[in-house]
């Protein structure tokens, strides 16, 4: 897999696209050819991480970050996507 920016592809079709290549052979060629010299993006791979309670407080148990707002689905600090969240 290569990750590549979807909305730069979309610039490279301008609308009208589709009818000035209505051969679906070319256009298809022309399609494959504009994808593969898209620049493939850095992309991280998803941090998981929880709310935990650590006396009164609550903190990402990635970074450690206190946090007021236990219902935020990402932690502001690390990035972290809370899958369980405080309650």
């Amino acid at each position: 897999m290569r990750p590549i920016d979807a909305d730069i592809l979309k610039e490279q079709f301008p609308r009208g696209t589709y009818w000035e290549y209505q051969d679906n052979k070319n256009s298809n060629k022309y399609i494959c050819e504009v994808i593969d010299a898209q620049d493939t993006v850095d992309a991280e791979p998803v941090r998981h991480g929880e709310w935990v309670e650590d006396g009164a407080i609550i903190k990402c148990d990635k970074c450690g970050e206190h946090k007021q707002f236990p219902h935020w689905k990402f932690c502001p600090n690390c990035g972290a996507k809370m899958e369980a969240s405080h309650e």
